[in-house]
């Protein structure tokens, strides 16, 4: 595998450990439901359950961001590589894939970093700049890229937060006479009124088990992208890079 392969398998892989550790904390009771006995009702009222995020979340995130940015730096240098040969020292210290969203490329950054590479690689390059899309650069992947990774490496870890996806409801021996659940936001926090039930055994004779099960989505809590879901994220730059950048410039790379 080249270099570049292996940083997005290495960005998977993070998407992975970041999923399982979202899971895991789901499953141990970091997100899940309490139960008090409504004042004026025979029911209960049903409450939203959730505990501190892992500290370990956002530096998985920032592993993988910084993977992927990085991923398209090797894609850059292996491309310099496979045409200038051998590769001049300052050549290959300068080599990198620029981002740019507000401008073109300017003309001395884009001879430094991209000018050791075949010209038609170079082209391929610039015009898959988020500054072609005008003011819908945001939208762009490489953009994304661009800027998460930015803020990560520089500034701070992406805080993150967690959103109600959905709500599963299960049980056994289980006879539900009222279920009242009420439409909440997604940034609902731990305590939120989630509804209302009650609810009898099917055989009084034998126990009763109810359960409510919510889903958690560990989102972006700010910058471009807040609200997004992180998995998704992660999941769609990688792959846009392994299917949209990568195709276009594998040919110009030395066999």
């Amino acid at each position: 595998m080249r270099s570049y392969e292996l940083k997005l398998a290495w960005a998977k892989h993070q998407a992975q450990i970041l999923k399982r550790q979202v899971s895991a904390w789901h499953n141990e009771g970091g997100y899940g439901t309490v139960s008090e006995k409504h004042p004026d009702r025979p029911g209960h009222i049903i409450r939203l359950k959730v505990g501190e995020i892992p500290p370990s979340l956002p530096l998985i995130v920032g592993d993988a961001l910084y993977a992927i940015r990085s991923a398209l730096d090797h894609l850059a240098h292996d491309l310099a590589a496979s045409f200038t040969d051998p590769l001049p020292p300052t050549a290959s210290e300068q080599s990198e894939f620029p981002i740019y969203w507000d401008k073109p490329i300017p003309q001395n950054v884009g001879n430094r970093k991209l000018g050791s590479m075949d010209p038609k690689a170079r082209a391929i390059i610039e015009g898959l700049q988020p500054h072609l899309r005008g003011d819908a650069y945001a939208d762009d992947p490489l953009w994304q890229i661009y800027e998460l990774a930015r803020v990560d490496r520089h500034r701070f870890v992406h805080l993150t937060v967690t959103q109600l996806g959905g709500i599963g409801i299960g049980g056994n021996n289980l006879h539900i006479e009222t279920l009242e659940l009420i439409d909440i936001k997604q940034t609902a926090g731990d305590g939120t009124e989630l509804g209302y039930a009650a609810v009898r055994p099917i055989d009084p004779t034998r126990p009763m088990h109810m359960n409510f099960t919510p889903d958690p989505q560990v989102v972006f809590k700010e910058g471009t992208l807040v609200g997004e879901p992180v998995a998704t994220v992660l999941d769609k730059l990688t792959r846009y890079v392994e299917t949209e950048v990568v195709p276009k410039l594998e040919s110009f790379l030395k066999v």
